[in-house]
This record gives structure tokens, sequence and C-alpha cells, in this order.
């Protein structure tokens, strides 16, 4: 009992403030009428001629009042019953609040899922080359953490700048021996690791230097037999700054940020940048 109580003394309060505005605007649709209609039926009732204190003042000014009260009543009555759902959906709208803030508070204690990280193969220049000459100079690698499969993985890049011969959002695919990969996406057995492209060295040479190229891989590149032509170049003597992001479903991601100096057009400087916390940075 207490507690409802309790809780009709809160809806009251609430709907007590704020009527007078109401009651100002609207009493000639609320409280003219009704008052008037009270005032009828108190002369029938009592037999009453007419009922008046006998100085028009005083008349207009009661008149004036009941007609007010009458309509602030009205309004605080409606304001009473929507007080229930007024609170209640408040209240719930705070607990979704916080649920929403638990979840975040909860993924970012979590530990990530995946571990990532680069890796650097140095181009022999001096060796045979001839005809379409590929070497996967910089590739990127991605290791489940945990003891579970992860579905719907894919290997995103977030941001290429300062300048950009990419869009926002590109995706690397796997690095797979002797054959090329269709698709961007992919699953991580628990604890697997998988490697993917991401800078390679390219020419096409016939007996002689043509000379070579620093090209991105990435599903923006064209397709089909002549489809080297089309992807990405990346020009030597130039800093590059890089955000690659693993994202799987149900997982955490990780981002792995780069500093990628081109030297010349074949050579990589690449450093972890300052954002990547002091244990993780490695240079080559």
């Amino acid at each position: 009992m207490r507690r409802f109580l309790t809780f009709w003394w809160l809806c009251a309060r609430r709907a007590f403030w704020g009527n007078t505005a109401f009651a100002n605007d609207w009493q000639w649709v609320f409280g003219i009428p009704i008052f008037s209609g009270f005032t009828v039926w108190a002369n029938a009732r009592f037999g009453a001629d007419v009922m008046s204190t006998g100085s028009p003042i005083a008349d207009g000014f009661l008149g004036a009042l009941g007609a007010f009260a009458v309509t602030w009543t009205v309004a605080f009555v409606v304001r009473l019953a929507n007080a229930p759902v007024t609170l209640y959906y408040a209240e719930k709208d705070r607990a979704d609040k916080l649920d929403g803030l638990r979840q975040v508070a909860n993924d970012a204690s979590r530990p990530p899922s995946f571990d990532i990280g680069f890796e650097y193969r140095a181009f022999d220049i001096d060796g045979p080359h001839y005809g379409l000459t590929r070497h996967a100079l910089l590739r990127i690698w991605i290791e489940n953490l945990e003891n579970r499969p992860i579905e719907g993985c894919r290997v995103v890049i977030e941001n290429f700048g300062p300048v950009s011969p990419i869009r926002k959002g590109a995706m690397l695919f796997r690095d797979i021996r002797g054959e090329d990969e269709k698709s961007t996406q992919f699953h991580l057995a628990a604890t697997e690791k998988m490697f993917f492209r991401f800078v390679e060295v390219e020419s096409i040479s016939f007996g002689r230097d043509d000379g070579y190229n620093l090209k991105i891989r990435c599903d923006e590149e064209g397709t089909g037999t002549f489809s080297f032509i089309d992807r990405p170049v990346l020009e030597s003597k130039k800093q590059y700054f890089a955000t690659i992001v693993v994202h799987g479903k149900n997982a955490n991601s990780r981002r792995l940020d780069l500093t990628i100096d081109a030297m010349s057009e074949t050579e990589l400087k690449v450093t972890r940048s300052d954002s990547t916390p002091a244990t993780e940075r490695e240079t080559v």
C-alpha cells in the first residue's frame, strides 16, 4: 500500500506543474462551458433565479476564476492519467541506455578475438625475372585468438593516405600459393593464422629491365587477363599511413596502424605507428 501511495503521489506531483498556461489558453473551450453549465444546474437545483453576489466586478472575477479552475483541473486529470505512461517509458529508456553502456563496457573489457601483424619479404632485384613478375613484398597476417571458429571474417583497409590510390573500405585477398583468391570473406578455425597480400612488386620483363611498380592488392583492382594494369600504384620516395582492421561475426575487431615508406620501386620500410601499443611495435 505504501508503494501504491508513493507512486501516485509522484504521479500527482508530476501532473501538478505546467497546467496554468493550458488553463489560460483553453478555458473558453473547457472552463466557460462547464462552469456555465454548472451555474445553470445549480440555479435549477436550488430554485434560484440567478446566481450572483450583487457586484458585477465580483461576479466577473468569480466566473473567470471558476472557468480557470475547471480548465486547470481538466489538464491536471489528463496529465495525471498519462503520468504512469511517462514514468514507465522514462525508466525504460534509462534502463535501455544503461544496458547499452554496459554492453559497450563488456565489449571494451573483452580481449580481442584476433591478433594482427605484418610480414615484410625483401625482393631480390638481381634474381632472374622473365615475363610477369609478382612478389608479395608486404603481407598482413591474421590469427584467431579464440578457441572457436570465427565466421564471416574480412580484412579491410580502413584508411590509407595522405594521398590514397584506393577508396576507404577496400578489402584484402588471402595469399594462396599457386592460385588467386576470388572472395574477400573467409572463415578462421580456432587458433588458425592466415596471410593476405597487401603490397606487391610487379613488372613485365622480357629479358631486360622494364622497371618495377609497387602495387596494392585489394578488391578494387580490375579482373581479367590484363587486370594488373588497373591495380593502384604507390609512388616511390613517399610516405603513406594505413589502418588495417579485421572484422568477424560475433568477434571483437582488431586494428593495425602502419607507416609505409616507399624507399624505391622495390623496397619498403614498414613500421607500426605510434597509436599502436609499444609492446606490439615492430620495424623491418
